[in-house]
């Protein structure tokens, strides 16, 4: 009995517990179709070609996962569903598809696509921005983590395009699963020095009969499904050409129809990036037949999503990337005879030129050009343009520095929440795999822009995060984090908080009581004369004006010098109130500051031990 009632109490906890934490990925391989096996035929590819390139193990960097199981389900579709002979349908996988052979094999297609077929071209990758941001870059399977060797051993679009057009086919469609960030999909470069591709370089040559489908814009990076290991764009595309993006069921799909179709559900499905599609050519171009296959009901999906995860990586801003006005020449030629040259307008203007190369600010480089054409009417279009491209400049710089700020703050609550996940054993480690997996693809997997990822390597694969630091013994420092030591302040300088008082005993001695009473005797007379209306031109009214003025010289002396100078002065020392509240109010402020300093200092070097704690863990699992 209570046997039976253990095990239906076991029954109902898992039954309870499973919606909850069960992988997500398991209830989403049930909804999601798997394409291992082909749609049923439609026809129609007798005079196609194509190419397909899938690489998901590149030699020197990163991979893209799933990225063969998406090209492996392509050829299907192109063989066995769009019926294209298996001669003109040629597949590049992993360490197949280097720089030479992409270039060989497109060509191969090309003259092989009949006159009213359509030439395809179905690229799974790395994408990459060359090293001047001016062309895009399919990354070939040996290039290396340099910014001169994705350019040498990548494939530029404008190559491939002007490879492509050399065909008799009426159509050329493009599918390129790969973003010209030169991000990975854990949202780390690939190389260093790569700069910010110029979207409009994407657009293929003037030629009406392509057509290419791109998984990203230019700032974006494109990434894998939520729950499926493989790259969403190709999987959502060739899903479309299925059926599932044949909207109005008239048995053809559109390049606008797989385009609205890959692009809503990416917007439904993914929330830990920003990745939209892009459409070169007619919308209203058809590709394919459609397969009349049912599609995946997204609304489903959604829920399965949203009740699946405890943890969802808050939806990031872009972040753009300032561009700063191009070098200056600071001469001019239009000057004219020696004696016509205005020196003093070009004095002004030689010292705006030096201070536009100077380490001001963007804003005060735009108000020097603007004063100079105010003041010099002579440059003021050149003048007004250096003003506007400083100012775009600067706003440009504040627009970077509030996403920063914006990422930051997103990324510290996304790792608080992530953080108490991960310390729970009930979660299953799928869970946490995944989760931790979201994190580093919007946040990086260098310390340098996600301090966190060192907590994170236990739930990662081998090689994720870089597991060596610049301390003693590969230990993660401080700087490794990102985390700054804050200096406690030096103990201030206080006031002295006593002061010395003087008192003095005056001694009425008996010279000043000659001098007074002497004083009086000569001060009254002549007081008296004068009262009584003694003329003062006479001789005795003279006299006695000078009486007055000595009795009262003798008087006054002697009441100062009482004051003054006599008898004996002592000192004594007494507390300075005044001075003892303020030292005080100092020494609490500091106190407060060295406290504050302490208990940051005290926060970074327990980050810094967990996240070598978290690493050695991370090893000894390995």
């Amino acid at each position: 009995m209570i046997r039976r009632y253990l095990n239906a109490t076991l029954v109902l906890a898992c039954t309870l517990l499973v919606p909850v934490l069960g992988s997500p990925a398991m209830a989403k391989e049930a909804h999601w179709p798997d394409m291992a096996r082909a749609a049923s035929p439609v026809g129609g590819g007798t005079k196609d070609a194509a190419l397909v390139v899938g690489i998901e193990h590149y030699a020197f960097v990163p991979g893209v996962p799933g990225a063969r199981r998406n090209a492996l389900a392509w050829f299907d579709w192109l063989v066995r569903t769009l019926n294209v002979p298996l001669d003109r349908v040629f597949l590049l996988r992993d360490q197949e598809a280097t720089k030479e052979r992409i270039l060989r094999e497109a060509g191969q297609a090309a003259r092989q696509a009949r006159e009213g077929g359509t030439l395809w071209f179905v690229f799974i990758g790395h994408g990459a921005p060359s090293s001047k941001g001016k062309d895009a870059l399919l990354v070939g399977v040996d290039a290396q983590q340099r910014a001169d060797s994705l350019e040498a051993r990548g494939v530029s679009l404008a190559d491939l395009y002007a490879t492509l057009q050399k065909t008799h086919a009426a159509r050329i469609g493009a599918v390129i699963d790969a973003c010209f960030s030169g991000r990975t999909a854990a949202n780390a470069y690939l190389a260093k020095g790569l700069q910010p591709l110029v979207v409009t370089s994407l657009s293929p040559v003037a030629d009406p009969r392509f057509v290419v489908l791109t998984a990203a814009k230019g700032d974006q990076f494109a990434g894998s499904m939520p729950g499926l290991d493989r790259p969403a764009f190709s999987y959502l595309v060739l899903g479309g050409l299925r059926g599932w993006a044949d909207k109005d069921g008239d048995g053809r799909i559109t390049a606008g129809e797989l385009y609205a179709y890959a692009g809503s559900a990416l917007r439904v499905m993914i929330r830990d990036r920003e990745q939209e599609p892009t459409l070169l050519g007619p919308a209203g171009a058809v590709l394919a037949p459609s397969g009349r296959e049912q599609g995946p009901d997204l609304a489903a999906l959604v829920r399965v999503e949203s009740n699946s995860g405890a943890f969802h990586v808050t939806a990031l801003p872009a972040l753009p990337a300032p561009e700063a006005p191009s070098d200056l020449s600071a001469t001019t030629t239009e000057l004219g005879a020696l004696r016509e040259v205005d020196v003093e307008s070009l004095e002004k203007y030689a010292a705006v030129v030096r201070f536009d190369k100077s380490d001001a600010s963007p804003d005060d480089k735009a108000a020097r050009w603007r004063d100079l054409a105010r003041s010099e009417p002579k440059f003021s279009d050149v003048a007004t343009k250096r003003a506007v491209e400083w100012k775009r400049f600067g706003a440009q710089q504040r627009a970077a520095e509030e996403a920063r700020r914006k990422r930051a703050a997103a990324r510290d609550a996304d790792w608080e929440r992530l953080r108490r996940l991960l310390d729970l054993t009930v979660v299953a480690d799928a869970e946490k795999r995944r989760w931790a997996t979201a994190f580093v693809q919007a946040y990086g997997t260098s310390v340098s822009d996600n301090p966190y990822a060192p907590f994170l390597a236990p739930w990662l694969p081998k090689g994720t995060i870089q597991m060596r630091g610049s301390g003693a013994g590969g230990a993660y420092t401080a700087r490794d984090l990102g985390l700054q030591y804050t200096q406690a302040p030096a103990r201030p300088d206080l006031l002295p908080e006593s002061k010395t008082v003087s008192t003095r005993d005056r001694d009425w001695g008996s010279w000043h009581t000659w001098t007074v009473v002497m004083g009086g005797v000569v001060l009254v007379p002549g007081v008296t004369f004068l009262a009584l209306g003694g003329g003062s031109t006479s001789g005795l009214g003279k006299s006695a004006w000078s009486f007055t003025g000595v009795g009262s010289a003798m008087v006054v002396g002697a009441l100062l010098h009482y004051i003054i100078f006599s008898g004996t002065v002592h000192t004594s020392t007494e507390p300075d109130e005044d001075a003892i509240a303020q030292n005080r109010r100092t020494l609490s402020n500091w106190e407060h500051e060295k406290a504050r300093a302490e208990a940051h200092n005290r926060q970074v070097d327990e980050k810094v031990r967990a996240a070598n704690q978290a690493v050695q863990r991370a090893k000894k699992g390995m």
